[in-house]
């Protein structure tokens, strides 16, 4: 007679039963490691999402440099507020004319026109766009007359460097806008080079 371990049926258990157990263990281990390279990937994958979404959007401030400035859109006052189109072209023109300062940072038109109407102080305005002085006005027109009013104010502490009103006919509006930007000059008390002077002019 065959002994029972020599039974081909037993034989066969055996070796699937050890299969089994192997498979499991296999398993098991793969499964051991896996968990944790799970959490790392998905730990950095936060990271990289929270750094993108975060800290890339996050807002900084621009140095401001020692000659800079901004002039924000002139306000309208006039009664039935439809003199827009003076108002950006005192801006413009005013800006214009500060850019051919060599020596002076002026913030550009495209830049100060989201400011427009804004209801932000002038420190948030100098510190967003780096600049330590803002110039800031109005314009009011009453039939053939037009009335400018127009101050600089230091950024750091809101004092009021220069202030003055242009009280001339439309058609001297030119004229009002280099006399605006000339007194900005003096009251920064900016060394013109004759270059300069005759480029202000």
């Amino acid at each position: 007679h065959k002994s029972f371990k020599d039974h081909p049926l037993s034989y066969r258990r055996g070796t699937s039963s050890d299969l089994t157990s192997k498979e499991i263990t296999v398993t098991f281990r793969l499964k051991k490691f896996f968990v944790p390279i799970l959490v790392v990937v998905s730990v950095v994958i936060v990271a990289i999402v929270i750094w993108q979404v975060f800290l890339q959007k996050k807002p900084t401030s621009l140095p401001p440099a020692q000659h800079s400035i901004a002039v924000l859109p002139f306000a309208d006052g006039s009664p039935l507020k439809d003199q827009e189109y003076l108002c950006d072209g005192m801006t413009d023109e005013i800006i214009a004319k500060l850019s051919t300062l060599k020596s002076w940072k002026v913030i550009s038109r495209s830049s100060v026109m989201h400011y427009k109407n804004t209801n932000k102080n002038i420190n948030q305005i100098g510190e967003e766009l780096g600049v330590l002085t803002i110039l800031e006005g109005s314009v009011r027109r009453e039939g053939d007359q037009i009335r400018v009013m127009a101050q600089l104010v230091n950024v750091e502490d809101r004092f009021q460097l220069w202030s003055n009103t242009y009280e001339q006919k439309l058609e001297s509006v030119f004229a009002i806008q280099s006399a605006i930007a000339e007194e900005i000059t003096k009251a920064l008390k900016t060394t013109l080079s004759p270059t300069d002077e005759e480029r202000l002019q």
